[in-house]
């Protein structure tokens, strides 16, 4: 018996891998490092939690320049996404970005019934604007989601073209920032917020706060956006542990901006090994890197324990998660040793 409304009869579940490969990056998580001694949680376990998770807000404000009433708290940065649709874009009304991109995206649209729309991104997978100018114009789309750095690519969106199509539509503009903090000298939009109306921004502790099992993520706009938003905010949508965490963490936000340059680091020695190997790697901004696929290298890394994640568009790609040192400095042996063996 189909329980699912007819709509969703061809709805996929999000894609998963299995988690017993010896080196894990396919999820583009982080280590532990902000509480890898442990945590001591004081939680009053028999009350609800902070409905408004205010103590959070504040601090994430003091970090970031903000005011509390310019954010939402939600349980991932996922969780605001689909609240952001199910909220503001009706049956039927379109919601456009670039891809290919977060496939959660596409997963959220198709369960609230929406006309989702990639615009496609370069040969080289980079942004291309007079293209996605057209889209907006032809289209008129609800909402308008740009992903930069993007998921699966790892590529930017110019800050001059943000500010292009911010100008150019009436629409709700949702910058999704989940890798911001890898991308070196780029400056997010969270304080920008106020000069666009329609603007909302996006960020997540799951990447660079190496906290993807507590599931917490915040969104920034002006007061009269998230006024609008919390009206149809699920009451206590974020746990007190979770956020008792992420209090933790945001007042440690010198050791994630430490964390972040060793990041970028160890990104680009690992991606002037993987060039230095004859593999065709993209531009990343993020905590992964983005390759062809060549020699079949997903099935052949997994034969060796090592799990990295596969996309098909005109030809299969992986993205590989920059893991710890050592494992970063394991796959590229084993990554040799694969080649080695294809000549």
């Amino acid at each position: 018996m189909n329980i699912l409304k007819p709509a969703l009869s061809e709805l996929r579940a999000y894609p998963t891998l299995e988690r017993n490969q010896a080196i894990k990056l396919d999820s583009n998580e982080a280590e532990n490092y902000l509480f890898e001694d442990g945590f001591q949680l004081n939680v009053p376990f028999e009350r609800y939690p902070d409905n408004h998770a205010r103590d959070l807000k504040k601090a994430i404000a003091k970090t970031f320049q903000l005011e509390d009433n310019q954010l939402l708290i939600g349980s991932g940065s996922s969780e605001i996404l689909e609240w952001l649709m199910k909220s503001t874009v009706e049956k039927g009304q379109t919601v456009l970005t670039a891809g290919p991109t977060f496939v959660m995206y596409g997963f959220y649209a198709k369960i609230h019934e929406l006309h989702y729309l990639e615009v496609p991104l370069n040969e080289d997978f980079s942004f291309n604007l007079e293209r996605f100018l057209d889209a907006l114009k032809k289209e008129n789309p609800r909402l308008v989601i740009l992903c930069s750095p993007n998921n699966p690519t790892g590529g930017l969106i110019p800050k001059e073209a943000i500010e292009t199509i911010l100008a150019a539509t009436d629409a709700l503009v949702l910058l999704d920032e989940a890798y911001i903090e890898f991308a070196k000298d780029v400056t997010s939009f969270v304080n920008r917020v106020n000069d666009y109306p329609n603007l909302i921004v996006t960020r997540t502790f799951s990447k660079a706060y190496g906290l993807a099992s507590v599931r917490l993520g915040y969104a920034v706009s002006n007061k009269t956006i998230i006024e609008a938003l919390t009206l149809s905010k699920t009451p206590y949508n974020v746990n007190q542990l979770t956020q008792t965490i992420g209090l933790a963490a945001i007042q440690r936000y010198g050791e994630v901006s430490d964390y972040v340059k060793t990041m970028i680091e160890r990104r680009e020695r690992f991606k002037k090994g993987c060039l230095a190997l004859g593999l065709s790697v993209y531009d990343s901004h993020a905590n992964f890197i983005f390759l062809k696929n060549s020699y079949d290298l997903f099935e052949k890394l997994k034969e060796r324990n090592i799990l990295v994640r596969p996309f098909t568009f005109d030809q299969p790609y992986i993205r590989i998660t920059i893991g710890q040192e050592l494992e970063m400095t394991q796959t590229l042996k084993v990554l040799k040793e694969i080649l080695d063996e294809a000549k």
